[in-house]
């Protein structure tokens, strides 16, 4: 009964490991985004989208994390459902968001300095 015990808490522990990862990711795209919306601010472009491009990395990092719990539940392998890895999903959701909003910031931003409005067109 011990043994079936540790093997379970090592299962929790091993799955918690894994949305702890999720969750490291995704925060450090998060962080990586609202550097890039800084520079952006600051008027550098090329290395706003060069951050981006890191948190990219760190999304795509966790997504593929995420494809192998999905594949694994698929294949009858509980994923356990816990509030870490609910947490995992929606730091990693808004992540994505918050990058696809950074990219339209960025253009719009650049293309505004680029043409700066005449006056009436935001009429």
């Amino acid at each position: 009964m011990k043994e079936s015990k540790k093997n379970t808490g090592e299962f929790i522990s091993e799955k918690n490991e894994v949305y702890i990862k999720i969750i490291a990711l995704a925060g450090d795209a998060k962080s990586k985004v609202f550097e890039a919306l800084s520079m952006t601010q600051e008027g550098h472009y090329s290395k706003a989208r060069q951050i981006l491009k890191e948190a990219t990395k760190n999304i795509n990092k966790a997504r593929k994390i995420q494809q192998i719990l999905l594949t694994e539940e698929a294949r009858g392998i509980n994923v356990l459902p816990s509030i870490l890895l609910t947490h995992a999903m929606d730091i990693l959701i808004t992540a994505e968001s918050e990058r696809y909003l950074a990219i339209n910031i960025i253009n719009l931003f650049e293309s505004v300095i680029q043409r700066p409005p005449k006056r009436g067109d935001l009429k």
